[in-house]
């Protein structure tokens, strides 16, 4: 399976991003609710059976972000819900890379058809046109 390089180069700036914020007060509201609109709009990708590995591991750092929170440890939490929003954000990349792949795949298909349809076309018996005409 080949994957959007720009997708996870973004995905990996903004984890090495996050990683300097961590001197910043803690917003584990925000984060948390970005995680989950994150994981939402994954799961409304249509992520598949080859990304629900990825979008799994999304909902755990969530769950687990969550109960740091429920702690008091709200760097914690921070840092987790922001790790569960980058595996959504992957596995929606992925999602679209393979929902990608496979436009240009029936693409490629449809163009060979017609190609191979106006060869026929072109090999018609000498004098006809290989039309109808009224």
């Amino acid at each position: 399976m080949v994957y959007n390089p720009r997708a996870v180069i973004a995905v990996c700036l903004a984890a090495f991003a996050t990683q300097g914020c961590a001197s910043n007060p803690p917003h584990d509201k925000e984060a948390l609710q970005r995680a989950e609109a994150g994981i939402a709009q994954a799961d409304g990708a249509d992520t598949g059976h080859t990304e629900s590995a990825t979008l799994q591991v999304a909902r755990q750092k969530l769950d687990e972000a969550k109960q740091a929170q429920s702690k008091g440890d709200h760097r914690q939490a921070e840092r987790l819900a922001r790790q569960a929003e980058l595996q959504a954000q992957l596995a929606s990349a992925r999602a679209q890379a393979t929902a990608s792949e496979k436009a240009a795949t029936e693409l490629r298909a449809g163009v060979e058809a017609l190609r191979q349809e106006s060869a026929r076309g072109g090999a018609a018996a000498p004098g006809t046109t290989g039309s109808v005409t009224p």
